[in-house]
């Protein structure tokens, strides 16, 4: 009997070790993936921020890149990924990306109006590329988000908890012909 128990531990272990490396290689894999998404972000970002130095003082630039000037006299706002801003999920904008909320400032993501995005009759969708020009802030910035249904014709830059909030008036908002793979 003894033998029989002897060999039911020998190869409940070796099944054992068998699933604990196979959830291992899994774990792996995945953070591998996790790692690589992450890389492309910080890509991304980099890639919006240097273009956003190039075209700030190039006029020429500036019309050969847009489309046409979609909005003008558009609010812009801060909003943080906390809970009391966003939803239980505040890491998650509402097309799925996952962020980290000590970096939020640094990827250069804005949320629009329900009124400007596709879904719902607007011309923006997730991940199109907009130019934001105004005398105080100007640049480029990835549409990732998504603000509460009582806003119209306004945008809200995501930051970091810690930055101070502000409020834009007359903000123009242009379309690009610049595309993202995220």
């Amino acid at each position: 009997m003894t033998n029989i128990n002897n060999l039911i531990l020998y190869v409940f272990a070796i099944l054992l070790f068998i699933i604990l490396n196979d959830f291992n290689n899994r774990i792996s894999h995945l953070e591998k993936n996790i790692s690589n998404y992450n890389d492309v972000q910080i890509q991304l970002v980099s890639s919006i921020s240097e273009l956003t130095t190039q075209i700030e003082n190039n006029e020429d630039l500036i019309q050969n890149v847009f489309n046409l000037r979609f909005y003008d006299n558009v609010v812009a706002t801060v909003y943080h990924p906390v809970s009391a801003q966003t939803d239980d999920t505040p890491n998650i904008t509402a097309d799925g990306t996952v962020i980290e909320i000590e970096n939020a400032s640094d990827y250069r993501y804005i949320a629009v109006s329900r009124d400007l995005h596709k879904r719902y009759g607007g011309e923006f969708g997730f991940n199109d590329i907009v130019y934001v020009s105004s005398d105080e802030v100007s640049g480029f910035y990835v549409i990732k988000d998504l603000m509460n249904e009582r806003f119209t014709k306004r945008i809200d830059f995501l930051h970091t908890p810690e930055t101070p909030g502000f409020k834009l008036n007359n903000v123009e908002l242009y379309a690009t012909n610049i595309k993202t793979i995220l």
